[in-house]
């Protein structure tokens, strides 16, 4: 029998994927999204402004450049750390009151 005379038969094919549940999928909650996203911004920018300040400082102490650098990349990696701790202390007080 030659290929192009082959009748392909449909009834052998076997179905490798399951089939989806489409009721288990839920939807994110929206407010929880929104709330994340601006945290992750507002981390960044604390880091952001605190390095540059703190980097100003350091500059205008006559701190070498590269140790003026590491040094406010450091203190803005610990002002974002106390902004964290400061606000989870906050919200534990409040979820206790």
């Amino acid at each position: 029998m030659a290929l192009r005379d082959y009748k392909f038969d449909d009834d052998k094919v076997v179905q490798l994927r399951p089939k989806a549940s489409y009721d288990a999928y839920q939807e994110p909650e929206e407010e929880q999204q929104s709330v994340e996203d601006i945290l992750f911004f507002a981390n960044i920018a604390i880091f952001a402004i605190a390095s540059v300040l703190s980097i100003f400082i350091f500059s205008a102490l006559r701190v070498n450049t590269l140790l003026s650098f590491l040094l406010g990349i450091g203190c803005g990696v610990l002002a974002l750390q106390t902004c964290r701790f400061v606000l989870k202390k906050y919200q534990h007080k409040t979820k206790s009151d």
